[in-house]
């Protein structure tokens, strides 16, 4: 199943055009098929395909309008499902791109949890 690009729309003043499409997810015709991976490598090139829009959008409005932490756990939930690719690929087409989203929307919590701790420091000594 794949998902067209979101169509364009005309911003509330009429003026220029507005996408939720990131510009960086580009959608090839035909997935290519990752070398020495067989038909797994076709199935997640698909899955990308279908998943990459809808997860960045999800993690974007997760990490606050943050576009490069929403790239880079964009990614990461996609090595996350390869790595579980035999549970991954048994879920139906709606539940992977839940599990997608939950797995961007979880490493954005992890990247606050980092960056808390980072500036939070110590507990001050009593």
């Amino acid at each position: 199943m794949r998902q067209s690009p979101t169509p364009a729309r005309q911003d509330s003043a009429g003026g220029s055009v507005v996408t939720d499409t990131p510009t960086h997810v580009s959608v090839a015709p035909d997935p290519v098929p990752s070398p020495g991976l067989g038909d797994s490598g076709r199935e997640l090139s698909e899955a990308y395909l279908d998943y990459a829009s809808a997860v960045y959008r999800h993690a974007c409005r997760a990490a606050l309008g943050d576009h490069q932490a929403a790239e880079d756990v964009t990614q990461q939930a996609f090595v996350e499902a390869f790595r579980n690719w035999p549970e991954f690929r048994q879920l139906p087409p709606g539940q992977q791109c839940a599990w997608l989203c939950a797995r961007a929307r979880w490493r954005i919590i992890d990247s606050w949890h980092a960056t808390w701790t980072v500036t939070a420091g110590p507990a001050p000594a009593s």
